[in-house]
């Protein structure tokens, strides 16, 4: 009874920080400045008017997009953290809980390492293909 009135509690403490978060981050982007991006572009392919163009080199394309993916799977990364840790602290002793908390932490990290890895070896194959 009382674990899932403390789950209820920690689940929405992160959802209210997340949405602060994004509030926050929303307005610091609103406010940002000029950071070179012009600069940056106009190194691009088709100029620096290419971003959103057909046209646009593919292998760019494909690699934003695995770029965000990896990123996605990060940010899942740290909530299973979050919750297997919360999991952990709230076992209270019992063995087969701690134990499921912390099989959950092993694989968490171990999918953090093959997310690493695919990180690594996409960036690898890119660069491989630009030169």
């Amino acid at each position: 009874m009382h674990i899932k009135k403390y789950k209820k509690i920690f689940f929405s403490f992160v959802f209210l920080s997340l949405l602060i978060f994004s509030a926050g981050w929303g307005v610091s982007l609103a406010q940002a400045g000029d950071y070179g991006l012009e600069k940056a572009a106009e190194g691009m392919p088709n100029g620096p008017n290419s971003a959103g163009n057909p046209s646009s080199d593919i292998r760019a394309m494909v690699g934003k997009y695995l770029n965000i993916a990896l990123s996605f799977l990060g940010i899942i990364f740290f909530l299973i953290m979050i919750y297997a840790g919360f999991n952990w602290m709230i076992a209270r002793g019992e063995k087969g809980a701690a134990e499921k908390a912390r099989e959950m932490i092993f694989n968490a990290v171990m999918g953090l390492a093959i997310v690493v890895s695919a990180y690594v070896i996409v960036n690898f194959i890119g660069n491989a293909l630009n030169q």
